[in-house]
């Protein structure tokens, strides 16, 4: 073979060696990982009593929101731990009609007073309107009494016609006089109603640039600072008279009857530990969570020291009729809703697939709540279900798990 018939395949072994070391074989593209948090799980069984668990609210919280527009110029401000001056804060208590915020005004104090020289020109006018009356009235008196004479006279024969004719138009004269500025008074009297009645319109906005504590209460929410721009229904502050407080718990039905309007339980909390504070029934919902299946009970509880604060986790003891068998339970939020069937129930169950974690739903039956957990068929103890962001995921997933 000839040396110069080896190039051509020289020149094509190169070029592939070129391509190979370029890059290499395609690289593919990871799936995407979603962050979850995920429970074991678990069996559950009673000795009799079962715990439940729930948030102390605030009783009927009030949001303080403005109703018209402007730039905050003023927060009502309290002294310190410090000894210095601040303004209001989450924790402060607050009395009855205090003034908390107040917005820029200048445009609104010139709607006012613009609408009390409207009423006092109005005024003016139906005092000199008034005053021009009176002498009309008086001017129609002596007419009447004139005619009234001149007519008897005339039926006398000892006036003459023309004279007679005379005495009548001062009457009819004096007359239209009187009726004339008793209609311009009453108009007057109109423009001042209709004026007094913008002056108080214009009043209530101008009052309405600050917002007042409606009622003693604590500071739970600050949501504003000087400087910022209110809109109308932009909320300020959210108040709540904590010196009473309230939890609401989910109970299941075979526990409902036991629970009546009244009744006197018994909480506690871990951030109290050793303490027991008691609380009256004042509400029972009358239909059950669509999804979970409990019936909310509303304890409202006495907190005169403000030990209790919005937002602490309480417990709860309510006591079973017997001991229950060991059930299969999952967090009441892993329950998720399977694509495809809104009226069914399911979880995601986290698994390892080809060394990587993978979600799939796994669709379950639930059964009764026991607290925060709830009894399901369809999954078994070890297994590890999402109990965050489950309603977000699909099936196949790729996950990672929080810690």
């Amino acid at each position: 073979m000839k040396v110069k018939s080896l190039w051509p395949l020289i020149a094509i072994l190169a070029l592939f060696g070129i391509l190979a070391g370029c890059g290499g074989a395609p690289q593919k593209d990871e799936p995407p990982v979603t962050p979850v948090r995920v429970s074991v799980v678990q069996t559950y069984s009673t000795s009799g009593t079962v715990r439940y668990s729930a948030s102390i609210v605030a009783d009927e919280p009030v949001s303080l929101a403005f109703k018209n527009s402007g730039y905050i110029v003023a927060i009502h401000q309290v002294k310190g731990a410090d000894g210095k001056m601040r303004h209001v804060q989450e924790g402060d208590w607050v009395e009855a009609g205090m003034v908390l915020v107040r917005i820029r005004d200048d445009d609104y104090t010139a709607v006012v007073q613009q609408a009390r020289a409207q009423l006092a020109e109005a005024q003016s006018a139906l005092a000199a309107t008034e005053s021009q009356l009176v002498g009309a009235k008086a001017t129609l008196l002596k007419a009447q009494e004139d005619y009234a004479r001149a007519e008897n006279l005339f039926n006398s024969r000892s006036l003459t016609k023309s004279d007679f004719e005379q005495a009548r138009t001062r009457l009819d004269t004096s007359q239209s006089q009187v009726d004339s500025l008793q209609s311009q008074v009453d108009a007057t009297r109109s423009k001042i109603s209709l004026a007094q009645a913008q002056l108080d319109q214009a009043l209530i906005v101008l009052g309405d640039c600050s917002l007042k504590a409606p009622r003693r209460g604590q500071i739970l929410q600050r949501k504003i600072e000087v400087g910022d721009m209110a809109a109308p229904g932009t909320v300020g502050f959210v108040l709540s008279d904590t010196s009473t407080v309230k939890t609401i718990f989910g109970v299941p039905d075979r526990t409902l009857a036991k629970v009546h309007i009244g009744d006197q339980l018994t909480i506690t909390s871990e951030g109290l530990p050793g303490r027991q504070f008691s609380g009256t029934v004042t509400r029972i919902y009358p239909a059950a969570d669509s999804t979970s299946r409990v019936f909310d009970i509303e304890l409202t509880l006495p907190n005169p020291g403000q030990s209790l604060k919005v937002g602490m986790i309480a417990s709860l003891e309510l006591a079973e009729e017997k001991a229950l068998e060991p059930v299969t339970v999952v967090p009441l939020n892993a329950i998720v809703r399977p694509k495809g069937d809104p009226q069914g129930f399911a979880v995601m169950v986290v698994v390892d697939e080809a060394d990587r974690l993978v979600a799939r739903s796994r669709t379950v039956t639930l059964g009764d709540a026991y607290g925060n957990l709830i009894a399901v068929q369809g999954v078994q103890p070890g297994e590890r279900v999402v109990t965050t962001g489950g309603a977000m995921i699909q099936d196949g997933e790729t996950v990672r798990i929080l810690e």
